[in-house]
């Protein structure tokens, strides 16, 4: 079940609800997908999920003084979520500034493997006006 707060009409919270405990949750790799594009504020991540559920995403920029409207969500099979990162400026490398891990992620080890790294994609500036 999905539960959502709206204050005049804009959304300031949303959470899904499941009715199982979360320990019998499957938890499979969710095939997440990460496009980014430059913001007024910083930087837009566009998060989806292609196969499973994208349990307890967590965004860990390595900016001091970056800030993230959004963490610790969840993300179905076929839903995006967009979040949006403050930065003081623009920056050449952003996709190699930030880290984007699931539960999946956590249970599996891949975020300790010194090798693994998030496939974080610039999203084509045609598709951005579309």
């Amino acid at each position: 079940m999905k539960i959502e707060v709206y204050n005049n009409l804009e959304l300031v919270a949303e959470k899904y609800h499941y009715f199982i405990d979360q320990s019998k949750i499957k938890i499979t790799d969710p095939g997440l997908n990460i496009l980014y594009y430059p913001v007024e504020e910083g930087y837009a991540l566009e998060i989806s999920a292609s196969k499973y559920l994208a349990k307890d995403i967590i965004i860990i920029p390595s900016l001091d003084n970056a800030l993230v409207n959004y963490n610790f969500f969840d993300i179905l099979p076929g839903e995006s979520k967009i979040i949006v990162i403050s930065l003081p400026m623009q920056t050449q490398n952003f996709n190699s500034l930030i880290k984007v891990y699931s539960k999946y992620d956590y249970q599996t080890g891949r975020i300790n493997d010194n090798m693994y790294k998030l496939n974080i994609k610039q999203k084509e500036f045609q598709q951005m006006n579309e």
